[in-house]
């Protein structure tokens, strides 16, 4: 881990910013970008940061020039890219006959698009490097439904679909990981699994899930994992 440089999204909240803190706890280089500068900012004051081993920039991942400048500017201080990974997202429940048009760009945008936009991007590094790992942020929720957050679960089906292609595609020039993370010193805050009203348990574990990381003690926006 040492030395190694490290692409992380979404680092203003959640799982993004805990990541942030291990990586940079372990020795690597960090490039820690998020739509919100600001916070961002806040939480590398607030822990402590080391700027040494640190680049933190703003990134709308739904913006493909984004990815191409900031991936220009890494490649510029560190002149490589050991791992990337995707981990911003949005969530807002809500019924799909009822979603609103901003609502369905933003899932699919956010958690789909940048998300590839993001694999492109280090997919070509990783290829002509002959190394590297990229790691995609799933949920539950792209394996089975969950009525309630359909657009969540759609976009992150999305993801699990991609991630799995994409990993056979790149077999000969790296690795790609697909997993959903949760961090283990999170105190889980939902209900006990009975006490959610779903057809079957698998449901309800990935209501429980949600609900967690939505806790207002673990991500600073109540829509952001």
């Amino acid at each position: 881990m040492q030395e190694q440089v490290i692409w992380l999204t979404g680092c203003a909240s959640g799982v993004g910013l805990h990541l942030a803190d291990e990586f940079l706890n372990r020795g690597a280089r960090v490039f820690a970008t998020d739509v919100n500068l600001d916070g961002m900012r806040h939480a590398s004051r607030a822990r402590g940061w080391d700027s040494e081993r640190l680049l933190m920039r703003r990134l709308d991942v739904r913006e493909p020039a984004a990815w191409d400048a900031l991936y220009t500017e890494l490649i510029g201080a560190w002149a490589r890219l050991d791992m990337l990974f995707n981990v911003a997202g949005v969530i807002r429940p809500g019924r799909l006959a009822e979603a609103a048009d901003r609502d369905i760009d933003l899932h699919m945008d956010v958690n789909f698009k940048g998300l590839v936009l993001g694999c492109r991007v280090a997919a070509r590094h990783m290829t002509a490097q002959g190394r590297g790992h990229i790691v995609n942020l799933a949920s539950l929720a792209g394996i089975a439904a969950v009525p309630g957050i359909g657009l969540y679960s759609a976009s992150k089906h999305a993801v699990r679909a991609y991630s799995l292609v994409l990993a056979e595609e790149l077999r000969d020039h790296g690795r790609i990981y697909m997993l959903r993370l949760r961090p283990t010193d999170y105190e889980m805050r939902a209900r006990p699994i009975d006490a959610y009203p779903a057809r079957s348990r698998q449901a309800a574990a990935i209501m429980l899930m949600i609900q967690n990381n939505l806790d207002p003690a673990v991500a600073q926006h109540p829509y952001e994992l």
